[in-house]
């Protein structure tokens, strides 16, 4: 693990491998989200200092969205070549797991045989914990798992297992989920769904949907021309990936809650931090130029 040489309140944007964007959301007033030239901070991650302490005996669940990486980083080069990431054809869905941990080891190396706990989930992306109700959420493809149980004194007896359910939300336009996150009343619960170029907001109470930001109804062309993308996204409907990514207008990656009514989203094609108000979509562009912004 690393850790920075000084501590800070701000929010951590991921940019690419190197570096981060701090951003420090608590008194804006002014501009795109009240974003001024000194509340942005570039943070170079190869500048920090490694520490195994930290974490150290900490309970830890791990997220694995797909063992595959060899066969993606070969057609992510293909992709390059070309001069646009994501294929315009199916890919299979990966096979991903979760991962519970006892405890950090002190040397911080994580061996699977060592986990208390494995769940197999193809394309795992997105997990936040729900306090209210005391479960973990975790998505796969099109579906959103709850896992309870799992507190710290069970963690550490043998015969441990977790009750495993599916969160009865039944949208057909979920497809290929990347980021989950809870509302601050913790009534709701936002899905990115990047399969279908949208970030869909959910009841938690009785799974309906409440709001819905759709890429293309806010200024983000696809590829194809609109109306073939329109007939794509009926065709795909229902389909645990969604669109394929080189026919996505913006490919949301992950969202997060700023208020009860505003979220911050990552846009993957036109590399953008968006601030989103859910109640009207109105889209502002927070930061532009990120090279395949995630979370």
């Amino acid at each position: 693990m690393r850790e920075k040489e000084k501590g800070g309140n701000s929010s951590p944007i991921v940019y690419n491998n190197r570096i981060m964007f701090e951003v420090d959301f608590r008194a804006h007033t002014e501009g795109a989200f009240g974003l001024r030239n000194r509340e942005i901070k570039f943070i170079n991650v190869a500048e920090f200092r490694e520490d195994l302490s930290l974490g150290s005996g900490r309970t830890l669940v791990v997220q694995l969205k797909g063992f595959n990486r060899g066969e993606r980083i070969r057609r992510q080069k293909r992709q390059y070549k070309r001069g646009r990431l994501g294929s315009k054809s199916e890919r299979s869905i990966s096979p991903g797991a979760i991962l519970i941990f006892p405890e950090i080891p002190p040397d911080g190396v994580l061996l699977e045989r060592k986990a208390v706990f494995r769940l197999g989930l193809s394309d795992s992306r997105g997990m936040v914990y729900d306090p209210k109700n005391g479960r973990l959420l975790v998505a796969s493809v099109n579906e959103i798992y709850c896992l309870s149980g799992f507190e710290e004194t069970s963690l550490m007896l043998d015969g441990f297992a977790l009750e495993i359910g599916i969160l009865p939300i039944l949208d057909p336009y979920l497809g290929f989920i990347h980021s989950l996150d809870i509302s601050p009343d913790g009534k709701r619960l936002l899905v990115t769904s990047s399969g279908f170029d949208r970030i869909v907001e959910f009841d938690l109470a009785v799974g309906k949907k409440v709001r819905e930001w759709i890429a293309v109804e806010h200024g983000y062309q696809p590829s194809i021309r609109l109306e073939e993308y329109w007939q794509r996204v009926e065709e795909y409907k229902g389909e645990g990936l969604g669109l394929p990514p080189g026919l996505r207008a913006a490919f949301p990656n992950s969202a997060v809650y700023v208020d009860e009514n505003t979220i911050l989203a990552t846009l993957f094609h036109p590399g953008q931090l968006v601030k989103i108000d859910l109640n009207t979509g109105k889209t502002e562009v927070v930061l532009n130029g990120l090279l395949h912004p995630h979370s």
